[in-house]
């Protein structure tokens, strides 16, 4: 995920001595900071790892794997199964989190088979569900709480097509990480077929989007404001 924001530090990149990108979770120069620079630049490297094929951003690898799944990381890990590459207990732990993270503890639609065999060749490097537990349930923080009972308070349903489409909004100050978390409770909890929410922070509106429905592609909706994703997460 940290391809998807300017990486820290790289203010300090010599981006002429810059000669191979390797990109994970991502394909839109916009989302690489100054590294956009050397993207463009003719004779680099572009290796591009990414479970988003419908999202092709302006961005052509030269090498990588680009596949649907339900996690990058499982493209990862099945690399290194194929090369007979192992990894440490701490390293498949941190691997299975990544899994659990993008997969809804491989319960989201968008899992895979891969994702499934990627997460038994994990624990069987000596992945830690312990650990990984601990990192999945924590608890919301004060400033989500305060974020939930207002997005619930806004909820609104509409019908398009016959379809109920559910949409809330928020407005904060302050950026609030995690807001995916919020919407799979919110949909939860509402028992809503399809939800959008909308929150500004600061300057910036984030919007994120949960369908339990074909009849809703809310990551070919959110392709239209500049995001993307899968069908049933974006």
């Amino acid at each position: 995920r940290c391809a998807r924001r300017a990486v820290p530090g790289d203010e300090d990149v010599d981006l002429s001595a810059v000669t191979r990108l390797i990109l994970v979770d991502c394909q839109h120069s916009s989302r690489i900071g100054r590294l956009a620079e050397a993207a463009s630049r003719p004779g680099v490297e572009i290796h591009i790892y990414d479970h988003h094929p419908d999202a092709r951003g302006d961005l052509r690898p030269s090498n990588g794997e680009i596949r649907e799944c339900g996690s990058t990381t499982t493209i990862l890990a099945g690399i290194l199964m194929k090369k007979g590459i192992g990894v440490t207990s701490v390293e498949a732990t941190l691997m299975m989190l990544g899994i659990y993270e993008d997969t809804g503890n491989l319960l989201f639609p968008s899992t895979t088979v891969d994702d499934y065999r990627a997460a038994a060749w994990l624990l069987e490097q000596g992945a830690n569900l312990n650990t990984v537990s601990d990192f999945i349930t924590q608890e919301l923080t004060s400033e989500q709480i305060s974020l939930l009972n207002d997005l619930l308070k806004s909820l609104k349903t509409i019908t398009v097509n016959g379809v109920e489409i559910t949409i809330a909004q928020a407005s904060v100050e302050y950026y609030i990480g995690d807001i995916a978390v919020l919407s799979h409770m919110i949909r939860d909890m509402e028992n809503l077929d399809a939800l959008f929410l909308a929150v500004s922070m600061g300057n910036r509106v984030y919007i994120v989007a949960r369908s339990r429905i074909s009849e809703v592609d809310v990551g070919a909706v959110l392709r239209e404001f500049g995001g993307g994703g899968h069908p049933h997460a974006a």
